[in-house]
């Protein structure tokens, strides 16, 4: 059942989950920056342009738990391909869409094939690895590419956007793909599963999808919608039903799509739950990075993607090396430890203003970097060997799950309080102000915009870096076991 080095070595494998792995996560953020053009381009409005990310996040949240179940039934590698090549067909359809209309049918489909990507692919190194701390040590170097897939949306798309057109966003996705196809062909066995598609539980894959698709959706949607509006009240209602009605059909199932016992091994539970907050603050700080750069520093989206440069390598450099440093350490040390000294770079960034130079920017995301390097993949480790390998993509997808949604509500909750804050400092700024000048009152409403925007960033920064500590503190959960010793159970091999 599992990969054997005769496909080559394992480490062929993590080289090849990790092609898709940063292609799939850079397409979730790039299409942000080709917003104004394609806007141009269709003559639409923002708030209709929004609709191409987020039918695209909507589709991969809700079906990253059925292909990590998939990729227990039919087989991890089977499933990942399906992936890959659906998100080739997409891509390239997405580079010559006619029409906005077709265009945004066609990101809901590229976020549905993309979902199979992740579970997949931390299944396939859960196989592919038979000594704990090895596949400790590849899942810290996939967990790099992950985190960095978020990091080089600007520094990929902005290039391409400026000099091409940003049509050559999904079309960049074919040589790339097919890279990725050739080296799961070469590099990854064949698996024996068989087909059991009978077995699946199709109704709870789409009891699950209600309130999934309701929380994304509000959390997408909710900035422009207003918190308290009917659609929000709705979506409101749907979560905690349509959670119920799901949970519910589960326990009684006969071949479940998530077996809900799992969730009482603590090391998993906790595992999600913490992933889940430090997603909110890292993605949610990394949502406003490069928007502050371009409004407040004029920055282009090329200067933007260089900016994060020094931490997408420091993820790829620091997480090579953190396995073999944490093994024998207390999981809750090595997770909390790591989301405090993220905290700090957060902090270092709340003090942001107008005169803040490029060093002043990256080196706190660096300082955020090394401590994140370590713990993402213990985490990952944790939640996959907390269950038995036959349902190790049922537990990843869950990991997944919970990093997006944790990622939704970060960009969500960064959005609302800096346009909140926004105004609360504008009054603030302005209170007291009383210029009988018309012209110098008019030339310095400008500068107390300016300022108010700023210190509104730099809220929103040190949100972020409070958010990584209550994920530090909610880690000390994980108990005393170590990293080592998780790896040798239930996930390892019989």
């Amino acid at each position: 059942m599992g990969l054997s080095s005769k496909a080559g070595s394992p480490w062929g494998v993590v080289a090849t989950v990790m092609v898709g792995t940063l292609l799939v996560g850079l397409d979730r953020t790039v299409v942000n920056l080709a917003l104004p053009d394609i806007i141009s381009d269709f003559d639409v409005t923002v708030p209709t342009a929004s609709w191409l990310g987020t039918g695209y996040i909507i589709a991969d949240a809700v079906f990253i738990p059925v292909f990590g179940k998939l990729g227990d039934m039919v087989g991890a590698r089977r499933v990942y391909m399906w992936g890959m090549w659906g998100f080739l067909v997409t891509s390239v359809l997405c580079g010559l869409a006619p029409s906005f209309g077709f265009l945004v049918v066609l990101r809901v489909l590229q976020g549905l094939v993309g979902a199979a990507v992740f579970p997949t692919s931390l299944a396939l190194i859960t196989h592919a690895f038979t000594d704990p701390g090895e596949r400790a040590r590849a899942f810290g170097i996939w967990s790099a590419s992950f985190a960095v897939s978020i990091a080089l949306g600007p520094l990929v798309g902005g290039p391409l956007i400026d000099n091409f057109s940003w049509r050559w966003i999904f079309l960049i996705n074919f040589p790339i793909t097919v890279l990725g196809m050739v080296m799961v062909v070469l590099l990854i066995k064949k698996q024996k599963e068989k087909i059991q598609l009978r077995a699946f539980d199709w109704q709870g894959a789409a009891l699950l999808a209600l309130p999934l698709t309701a929380l994304t959706l509000v959390l997408e949607r909710g900035p422009e919608w207003g918190w308290g509006s009917p659609g929000a009240f709705l979506c409101y209602a749907v979560v905690p039903l349509g959670t119920a009605w799901f949970v519910a059909w589960e326990n009684h199932a006969p071949d479940p799509m998530v077996r809900l016992t799992m969730l009482r091994h603590r090391t998993l539970t906790v595992s999600l739950a913490v992933s889940f907050v430090a997603f909110i603050g890292m993605v949610g700080s990394m949502f406003l990075m490069p928007v502050f750069a371009q409004s407040m520093l004029g920055y282009d989206a090329t200067g933007s993607g260089f900016l994060l440069l020094p931490m997408s390598a420091t993820l790829m450099i620091a997480s090579a090396f953190s396995a073999r440093l944490t093994a024998n350490l207390p999981m809750r040390v090595v997770v909390s430890g790591s989301f405090l000294t993220a905290s700090i770079g957060l902090f270092l960034l709340s003090g942001i203003d107008a005169r803040t130079t490029w060093l002043e920017l990256s080196m706190p995301l660096v300082v955020m970097a090394i401590g994140i390097s370590s713990s993402f993949p213990s985490l990952t480790t944790a939640a996959t060997a907390s269950v038995d390998i036959s349902e190790a993509g049922v537990a990843s997808s869950l990991l997944n799950l919970s990093r997006n949604m944790g990622a939704a509500v970060g960009i969500a909750l960064v959005a609302t309080l800096s346009s909140n804050l926004f105004d609360i400092n504008v009054f603030d700024l302005s209170k007291g102000t009383t210029i009988d000048n018309p012209a110098m009152a008019q030339s310095i409403a400008p500068l107390i915009a300016v300022k108010a925007q700023i210190a509104a960033y730099g809220s929103g920064f040190l949100v972020g870096g409070l958010v990584m500590v209550a994920a530090g503190l909610g880690a000390l959960f994980l108990g005393k076991s170590r990293v080592a010793d998780i790896t040798a159970g239930p996930a390892a091999p019989h």
